[in-house]
């Protein structure tokens, strides 16, 4: 028999979701724990800098657009440049194009970098790798630095071509020859963590101390990271926090939250709760989910700022939003115990179970709690019993089903069976899919796992991982059918 659930009010909070049963994976999150290395640098920005010559940065507009239109190469490459940042006119992007594609079709290295960098990104029109990376050799082979860091890009990321790390730190190589500052902090953590080629901690110092001698917020905390867990220096927290400070006054948002951990916890220097707290604001805007995790916890315990539950709660809320389990958990224990206002047993229970999905025990076994008295979920001793073993034993990371699923209900779901189901779409299947085997296919809407009903696609994320046995899945296709899946 089906065991009907309540519509949860948390579950209004939650963005929409794309998971993957058997492995939720949770994008945007950060939780950087002291001590704890970047698995690689941050994702690169393009910075396009000056461009012409100085005469040529020094015209009014007017009179470098005549220029350019006259066919002078450095004038419309130029004149690409102010389109492209705003400066002395409107910003077009359309138009920035244009003028680098005069400029890059008469053979200008600079002109095919810049140009290919907005195919690359689909500014000022429709994306297109291939052409963008064709233009990156062309301005490569001229001796152009972004194109040389472009190109190493690619291949670090797969960007439209196969991954090879080992070209990746040959063009980082040549760009950093080149004189390009990214390259060389890039080319620096490659020769640290021997991605590429062999570990060479001594090259590593050597890239690291010259970019961030020129400024490179990530090779600055880099540098602070070795001091820090004492990884190739001598351990000196108070040479850390120097450089974490230097990244930090660089922009560097990871350099921010963990020089707020040093201030907030007195190491390699006296505490300080406040700068820690301007640091954590700092991360937070620029997107730190760690950050604005920590700032929740300063308003729940009255660190550095007064208590104030409605403000520990909204913080929390970004960082769960954007998949922090211990945020999540905390945001579930405040709506729980109605600390910033009215309790929300179903928000709880909402996020609960996000959060125990990703290992949090204590959110698992509260969860089970839920279960046992009926709190924000329907009573089931069953599901009792499952998340209280997950909160004792933990819970598995191994794909129980191999699917993609998707939230559907309302209008989409209208649309695809012609009526109204609450549950999950499957939208793809992994590589030998025990749900595939079974009989899913593309398109099913599976709306109860183990006889139990399931309202979205986290609902079959956790009934499938917390199934000790095979897994019985009803779904929607033309009609309702039923499948065992091992």
């Amino acid at each position: 028999m089906l065991v009907h659930h309540p519509r949860r009010i948390g579950a209004a909070l939650a963005a929409a979701t794309l998971v993957a049963i058997g492995f939720y994976a949770v994008t945007g999150s950060f939780r950087f724990p002291p001590g704890a290395p970047l698995s690689r640098p941050p994702t690169e920005v393009a910075k396009t800098g000056q461009s012409g010559t100085s005469d040529h940065g020094r015209m009014s507009f007017e009179a470098l657009l005549s220029d350019a239109e006259q066919g002078d190469l450095r004038a419309q490459v130029e004149v690409g440049s102010r389109y492209e940042n705003g400066r002395d006119v409107v910003a077009d992007l359309q138009k920035a194009r244009e003028w680098y594609s005069r400029a890059a079709g008469a053979g200008d290295p600079t002109a095919e970098a810049r140009l290919a960098l907005l195919l690359d990104e689909g500014r000022g029109g429709s994306p297109d790798v291939k052409a963008a990376f064709d233009l990156y050799q062309k301005a490569a082979a001229q001796g152009d630095a972004l194109a040389k860091r472009r190109i190493g890009w690619h291949y670090e990321t797969a960007r439209g071509i196969e991954r090879d790390l080992e070209k990746a730190r040959q063009w980082y190589a040549e760009a950093e020859r080149a004189g390009d500052l990214w390259a060389q902090g890039q080319l620096a953590y490659f020769c640290d963590e021997g991605l590429g080629g062999p570990k060479d901690f001594e090259k590593a110092n050597q890239y690291y101390t010259a970019a961030a001698s020129r400024g490179n917020a990530f090779a600055q905390r880099r540098i602070a990271w070795h001091y820090e867990t004492g990884s190739g220096f001598l351990k000196d927290l108070a040479l850390a926090r120097e450089w974490y400070a230097k990244a930090a006054a660089g922009g560097d948002s990871y350099a921010q939250a963990q020089l707020g951990i040093l201030l907030e916890e007195g190491r390699g220097g006296p505490k300080d709760a406040k700068l820690a707290l301007e640091m954590y604001r700092k991360a937070a805007d620029s997107g730190n989910t760690f950050a604005k995790r920590k700032i929740g916890s300063f308003f729940e315990n009255g660190i550095g700022v007064a208590q104030d539950w409605a403000k520990a709660r909204d913080w929390y809320l970004q960082a769960a939003r954007e998949g922090d389990a211990p945020a999540q958990a905390q945001l579930a224990s405040i709506l729980l115990q109605g600390k910033a206002g009215e309790t929300d047993q179903e928000g709880g229970a909402f996020w609960l179970k996000r959060a125990a999905l990703q290992g949090n025990r204590w959110a698992a076994l509260t969860l089970g709690w839920l279960y046992e008295y009926g709190r924000g979920v329907a009573r089931d001793p069953i599901l009792a019993a499952k998340w209280r073993n997950v909160g004792i034993k933990g819970i598995t990371t191994k794909p129980r089903l191999g699917a993609n699923v998707e939230d559907i209900s309302g209008e989409k779901s209208l649309q695809r069976a012609g009526r109204d189901l609450k549950g999950a779409l499957v939208v793809s299947f992994f590589q030998d899919s025990p749900a595939a085997r079974a009989g899913l296919m593309v398109g099913d809407i599976i709306v109860a796992v183990d006889d139990i009903r399931v309202l979205d696609a986290t609902d079959v994320v956790a009934l499938a991982r917390i199934s000790q046995a095979a897994i019985k899945v009803t779904f929607f296709r033309e009609a309702f059918k039923t499948v065992l899946v091992e």
